[in-house]
């Protein structure tokens, strides 16, 4: 759990299960959090799926143009582009604002994922299964990232410091 000191004015969103936020998404469980936002398991009351919802802490929204950029791909994923890797990249099902307490927060709704591929390693390490990604596999999840990077490329997206 994250510390309770990163719930303040400019903080973190406070969430509760069973909140249910923009009059769709019902709270199902915390899915993890990190330095500028929490994610949650989703329940969509209009589509009757489960999905992922990234609350940004305020001042992150405040900063970010994360929201934007969010924004954007979601319309580019809307075109129906079959470029091939676009199935590479998350998708975006709506973004929308939410006043709370601790501020305006920005909100991303994606497609739920398994877990990354960091967590997959540190599983194996505490696993004593020490073992890395087998070579096939690794030139496979390379393939698919770059396939996903020209996707983004061609949606006019680029990852600039």
């Amino acid at each position: 759990l994250e510390c309770a000191d990163h719930y303040y004015v400019g903080g973190f969103h406070p969430m509760n299960i069973g909140d249910t936020l923009n009059d769709r998404y019902r709270v199902i469980n915390k899915l993890g959090f990190g330095a500028y936002s929490t994610v949650w398991l989703v329940e969509d009351l209009l589509l009757k799926c489960f999905a992922s919802l990234k609350v940004l802490s305020a001042n992150s929204s405040a900063n970010s143009s994360e929201l934007s950029i969010s924004q954007h791909l979601q319309q580019q994923q809307e075109k129906g582009d079959s470029h091939p890797g676009k199935d590479h990249v998350i998708r975006i099902f709506d973004t929308f604002i939410i006043q709370g307490p601790n501020g305006t927060h920005h909100c991303i709704v994606t497609e739920l994922l398994g877990i990354s591929l960091n967590a997959h390693a540190i599983r194996s390490f505490y696993r004593k299964n020490h073992s890395k990604f087998l070579p096939n596999v690794t030139k496979k999840l390379a393939a698919q990232a770059a396939l996903g990077v020209a996707y983004l490329h061609k949606c006019n997206i680029i990852h600039g410091g």
